[in-house]
């Protein structure tokens, strides 16, 4: 298990696109912890993996793996 969670990678990667700024939420004004943000965050990148295996298939998902590579560089997370 990572430092953060199993989900902390994802997270990472959620953060990286903009997913959780920009997510369609209902929750309510109460805090929550980093854990389960980090859930969210994580659930939100595999949405995206999702849709794009419905639409593109396996091939589709195949194509976009080199997405989950964390960037190379300064502006690494």
């Amino acid at each position: 298990m990572t430092e953060g969670g199993r989900d902390a990678p994802l997270a990472r990667l959620c953060d990286r696109w903009g997913l959780y700024e920009h997510r369609i939420h209902f929750d309510p004004d109460t805090s929550r912890s980093q854990r389960k943000v980090d859930r969210v965050r994580g659930t939100l990148v595999e949405s995206v993996f999702g849709l794009l295996f419905l639409r593109e298939g396996l091939k589709g998902v195949a194509s976009a793996a080199n997405l989950l590579d964390p960037p190379r560089g300064p502006e690494r997370l």
